[in-house]
């Protein structure tokens, strides 16, 4: 074989990968595709886990809001939801060390899967606030949490010169729109980052994450002492807001029936 056989099947090889790289997202994926954010795994199930990581046993509390004639309908819902996002919740879930189950559930419960979902600023799957997207990749940013991948899908979903605006945002900027929020890849991206930054603050206490994730980052209005039991009772918080919590993590809740 002579030294131009050599560079051909070389340059054969190497798009070969880079196809390889661009088929997630249609765009080149960076090398440390598997980069994750510096944050103890958290695990949701219905017994201890002795693997390690941050363990959350559901259900937080046997109040229900779900009656038991709901459960097949809801376990079929969720299902859909996964199967239509499965590919962008799986990314995010492992970059951000979140569970499928979580990011599922909180899909399901502020848009039942409803992609054009629109409450207010709220919008999509997640319903995120586009006027406080912005804040949210800020915060990981500064925080030296932004990942690589989440970059390139930024960009992508973004666009250069949005993206280039966000890169340099300072807190109380906002740049991105309610129709880029709609996008479901990029609110799913999104609202799994600030998922991420409730549970850091809450400290991975479930009933104060979703109350935080609902009514926003920085309110003052949730209970940092007591029980479950506690924060429901609590006088501060909505019914809306308690409602939340018994969706997620009470009997009968998402999290109950998928562990």
């Amino acid at each position: 074989m002579n030294n131009t056989e050599k560079t051909i099947i070389g340059f054969s090889i190497a798009a070969f990968l880079t196809s390889v790289a661009y088929a997630i997202f249609g765009k080149r994926i960076h090398s440390k595709f598997t980069e994750n954010k510096d944050r103890e795994e958290v695990k949701i199930s219905k017994t201890l886990n002795a693997e390690g990581g941050i363990n959350i046993i559901v259900p937080i509390t046997n109040k229900a809001f779900y009656k038991d004639a709901d459960k097949t309908g809801i376990k079929n819902k969720l299902s859909n939801i996964y199967n239509k996002y499965k590919s962008i919740i799986d990314v995010v879930s492992k970059i951000n060390k979140i569970p499928v189950n979580l990011i599922k559930s909180v899909i399901f419960i502020e848009s039942a899967g409803n992609e054009n979902a629109l409450n207010g600023a709220a919008v999509g799957l997640m319903q995120v606030e586009y006027t406080s997207a912005t804040d949210i990749i800020t915060r990981e940013r500064k925080a030296g949490k932004l990942t690589e991948q989440e970059k390139l899908l930024l960009k992508k979903y973004l666009g250069d010169a949005i993206y280039k605006k966000v890169m340099v945002a300072q807190m109380g900027d906002s740049f991105i729109t309610k129709s880029q929020m709609l996008n479901p890849e990029l609110n799913i991206l999104i609202g799994t980052m600030y998922l991420g930054q409730v549970l850091d603050k809450e400290k991975n206490r479930l009933d104060r994450m979703i109350a935080r994730y609902n009514l926003g980052f920085y309110t003052k209005k949730i209970p940092q002492t007591g029980t479950v039991e506690d924060v429901l009772a609590s006088t501060e918080l909505r019914q809306v807001t308690k409602d939340y919590i018994l969706k997620l993590g009470g009997k009968n809740g998402t999290l109950d029936l998928l562990s």
